[in-house]
């Protein structure tokens, strides 16, 4: 029935839309890298970008699986503990684990991909904090889809995109494809809107031990670039990255891992 289509629709366009706008901003990179800096630059940022995301593949799984279960969720109370425990375990190990794959860059950069890719280090670096957290959101950004705030997120997808584009079309011509990446770290800021949406809608969202634990991180990784920038080179390099591969190893908890194991056995073919 036309009633039942206009229903339907109501949900999967805004849906629709905010795909769409995820593959606009992918297009940025060779519209404006490619454009301003040329394809040596494109190259070091898609490299730069293929690696902090490597991490991020099972925050896209989640974000997937999520929207359906949440949808089917009646008690507010287990969907609260529900996003904040997947927040949280985002922040704890994918977003610390895209940290320290940022940070441990020079020494495994040259090593892997040779000394003239060592250019990707600083790119990867300046993404990385900001994009840690803000698909450590995909959770939140689920519940609030699956509980009918699609054209909420959209708006603030929306949001999202003006500014990195705005921003990197400014950036892009005079500091290359680093630019770029500062331009998403700048427009994540845009996200914040996500958590006053879903304090409003759902609830308060209980992450502050992980976020503390992952500022920590932020921080240590800020104060190993400094150091390094001063002179100290490798030395400061291997410090900063041994500490926050150190603090990532400490906040595991093993029962999670066992968890996810206990899963990934369970859904494997005998």
């Amino acid at each position: 029935s036309f009633g039942t289509l206009k229903s339907f629709a109501s949900t999967a366009l805004p849906l629709t839309g905010s795909n769409a706008l995820g593959w606009i901003n992918v297009a940025a990179a060779p519209v404006l890298v490619g454009t301003y800096a040329g394809t040596r630059e494109l190259g070091l940022l898609q490299l730069a970008y293929t690696m902090v995301l490597y991490p991020q593949i099972l925050t896209t799984i989640v974000a997937r699986v999520a929207l359906p279960v949440y949808a089917r969720l009646t008690d507010r109370g287990l969907l609260l503990r529900t996003v904040d425990e997947s927040t949280s375990a985002g922040l704890k190990y994918l977003a610390a684990l895209t940290l320290a794959i940022a940070a441990s860059g020079p020494l495994w950069v040259p090593v892997l991909y040779g000394p003239e890719w060592v250019g990707m280090v600083p790119i990867m670096f300046s993404v990385a904090p900001a994009l840690g957290l803000s698909m450590s959101l995909a959770s939140v950004i689920a519940a609030l889809n699956a509980t009918g705030r699609v054209g909420q997120t959209l708006l603030v997808t929306l949001l999202f995109s003006v500014l990195y584009w705005a921003v990197g079309a400014t950036l892009v011509p005079h500091f290359g494809a680093i630019g770029l990446a500062l331009s998403q770290s700048l427009a994540t800021v845009a996200y914040a809107a996500f958590l006053f949406l879903y304090r409003r809608a759902i609830g308060p969202l209980s992450v502050r031990g992980a976020l503390v634990y992952y500022t920590i991180l932020c921080a240590i990784a800020c104060v190993s670039a400094a150091w390094s920038a001063t002179g100290a080179g490798t030395i400061a390099e291997v410090t900063g990255a041994a500490a926050i591969c150190a603090l990532v190893l400490y906040g595991v908890d093993l029962r999670t891992v066992r968890g996810w194991l206990g899963v990934a056995a369970e859904s494997s073919p005998r």
